[in-house]
């Protein structure tokens, strides 16, 4: 057994190659015209907010996003919101699982409660029981991950319907 160290910081040059892909990926002529949304999960939620908050971007959707400079210790992530949450007017869907660990539920809602308060729509959905990664875990997976998976993929799609004008038709 080979133990695998990951750095306590992203390597810096992380957020400036996923900003170059966000500004390659405006640019596509394919793309539909309009804004779009920003996803996340786990680790992507501190890089992505900081794209959400873009003119572009319509809508952001956060599926168990660590919403916090991964750098911190645990006792400053636990009382306070990053920096660039701050600059997020984006309407913003966040879920999470129950089971997942206590630091990662209280980040979630933390920020729900500050983009409430900045008059940011925004929804959170904590479902009872699903683990961290109810969307793509394949070990030791519960009926409880499989149920939130079906059913954050239909409120991902509702709610870009909602925020996102695709060339005037919505998402079905």
């Amino acid at each position: 057994l080979i133990p695998i160290l990951l750095p306590a910081n992203d390597p810096p040059e992380t957020l400036q190659v996923q900003i170059e892909g966000f500004e390659d990926f405006l640019k596509l002529e394919e793309r539909a015209p309009g804004k779009v949304c920003v996803f996340s999960t786990v680790r992507g939620g501190n890089f992505s907010v900081i794209l959400a908050a873009r003119p572009e971007v319509g809508c952001y959707v956060g599926y168990h996003s660590a919403l916090v400079l991964h750098g911190w210790p645990e006792q400053y992530q636990d009382v306070t919101v990053m920096p660039e949450v701050r600059k997020l007017r984006t309407p913003t869907l966040l879920m999470i699982g129950g089971a997942d660990f206590e630091t990662r539920q209280n980040q979630s809602k933390r920020v729900a409660q500050y983009l409430r308060a900045k008059g940011v729509p925004v929804e959170l959905v904590v479902y009872p029981e699903a683990q961290r990664g109810f969307d793509f875990r394949v070990v030791n997976r519960t009926l409880a991950d499989d149920l939130a998976k079906i059913d954050s993929m239909n409120r991902a799609i509702a709610f870009m319907s909602q925020h996102l004008d695709v060339g005037g038709a919505k998402l079905p």
